[in-house]
């Protein structure tokens, strides 16, 4: 069969959507497929990122398989390294191999690959490519209006009285630490954060929190992270129904101090939620968090892998606004956690 690999435009949209829901067997309306959201995914213009986000591997000129890419800059010593994470990647079953061709290619193309947690076919299948289990991602959690987030299930849930006495408790202890010195303001696009230029993290600048506040389905608030009138870093924050999801924090390189006070004042921004959900890969991050009042929930394997040598040594964290769509989506598993 006559194939061919290569970037899609926004007019494969209805193809695109048409293949994925079919391979997925998703729902109809399902919100990962709504246009304005895979628009935004893969077409909306990024100032951070002008290369294409969608992939597709034709045969007989039909879509037999697909990737869309999350693209993250990693700055180090040794320089900067352009990595991706994968998400909506599907293959026709009925076109064997093609899934594995798009990987090759890609791998072709990016310093470094990396994916976080999966299905478990995916973390089968990952190694068999050189994939490497890097690092361990967790995924706290605090209830904030407990009441009101046991509400969202079923009253007749012989749970209930149990859970509701739980997440008060949680929701009251421990309290986080105080941070009277540190404040949160909405950000300044216009002016770039110490902790965007030169770290061990994940690379982010205003053009990627602009195009954060523009998706579709979710609503993302981006504070700045002040004290004594300066700054000291930045975080996103994207609200999900009842659920509010740290995207991420970016402090100051090497301020540990601001890092927890992030940790805290983020929780106050989102107040208006009954959950908080927060992400990261190193231990530093998750005592922190461990210290402010989340819960850690869940654990899942990072895999990475990497073209060529100029990557820093790891952990480097990843966080939410560093993997696919799940910092947006309601459902699929994101739904309340504590």
């Amino acid at each position: 069969m006559a194939s061919a690999f290569r970037a899609t435009t926004p007019d494969d949209e209805r193809e695109l959507i048409s293949f994925l829901s079919r391979v997925f067997a998703a729902a109809p309306g399902a919100t990962f497929l709504r246009p304005d959201f895979m628009r935004w995914k893969y077409w909306t213009p990024r100032g951070d990122y002008a290369e294409p986000r969608s992939y597709v591997l034709e045969r007989d000129g039909r879509i037999a398989a697909h990737a869309g890419l999350w693209p993250a800059t990693l700055q180090s010593p040794a320089g900067s390294a352009q990595g991706v994470h994968m998400m909506d990647w599907a293959s026709d079953p009925h076109s064997p191999g093609s899934g594995v061709a798009v990987v090759q290619r890609l791998l072709k193309m990016f310093d470094f690959m990396y994916a976080i947690g999966g299905t478990e076919m995916t973390r089968k299948v990952l190694p068999a490519f050189g994939f490497a289990e890097v690092t361990e991602a967790w995924f706290g959690a605090r209830p904030l209006r407990p009441f009101r987030q046991v509400l969202d299930h079923p009253i007749d849930n012989w749970k209930f009285p149990a859970r509701l006495a739980r997440n008060t408790l949680w929701s009251l202890h421990p309290r986080p630490p105080k941070t009277s010195e540190w404040r949160l303001a909405p950000a300044d696009l216009n002016q770039t954060p110490p902790a965007l230029a030169g770290t061990d993290r994940i690379q982010r600048s205003n053009a990627f929190f602009r195009y954060l506040q523009a998706c579709p389905i979710s609503s993302v608030t981006v504070y700045d992270l002040e004290k004594d009138g300066l700054l000291h870093g930045r975080l996103a924050l994207s609200a999900v129904g009842e659920q509010s999801r740290v995207l991420g924090v970016w402090p100051a390189p090497g301020s540990v101090e601001a890092l927890a006070a992030a940790c805290t004042l983020v929780q106050a921004a989102a107040s208006p939620s009954s959950e908080i959900v927060i992400q990261g890969s190193t231990r530093e991050s998750k005592a922190l968090a461990i210290k402010a009042g989340f819960r850690i929930r869940k654990l899942a394997p990072v895999f990475l892998i990497r073209r060529r040598g100029s990557l820093p040594e790891l952990p480097f964290e990843f966080q939410m606004a560093d993997s696919n769509d799940s910092g947006f989506l309601a459902g699929d598993g994101s739904g309340f956690m504590t």
